[in-house]
């Protein structure tokens, strides 16, 4: 028997709701799913700021991350540091996860040139504007 889709069947859907009869007695059950539409969707409780952002901020965070891909694709690199840290920005990586991966490779780079990295990057390409101050350390 294929068992693509069992949850579509007839059986699979009466014993679902046995259980779910069942389980509303006993009281000591929260499901973690909700019916939308005539379907069971997982009820989202957002446990960070950008699951409960707007959509144009969602939106936006996705362009910017569009944005550096395409950059990242097209740039000629002339340091495999730098192609490395955009890289993993990118891809979603966090500037930390990204230092500690240098770091694991031999690198020296503390988040903050990481950081410096990302805005030298954003400035040329167009994507951010940042203060001459903010591009390099105060020490």
């Amino acid at each position: 028997m294929l068992m693509a889709k069992y949850w579509l069947a007839k059986g699979f859907k009466e014993l679902q709701k046995e259980w779910y009869r069942k389980v509303e007695v006993d009281g000591l059950y929260t499901d973690i799913e909700k019916v939308v539409g005539g379907e069971s969707v997982l009820v989202q409780r957002a446990s960070n700021a950008y699951r409960q952002a707007s959509q144009v901020v969602r939106q936006n965070k996705l362009r910017y991350y569009q944005l550096l891909a395409s950059h990242v694709n097209e740039e000629k690199w002339d340091d495999a540091v730098d192609e490395l840290v955009m890289k993993m920005l990118a891809e979603g990586s966090k500037i930390k996860s990204i230092s500690e991966h240098l770091k694991k490779k031999g690198h020296r780079h503390h988040r903050q040139t990481v950081r410096f990295i990302v805005r030298k990057y954003e400035t040329k390409w167009n994507i951010k504007s940042w203060k001459q101050s903010q591009m390099t350390s105060k020490r």
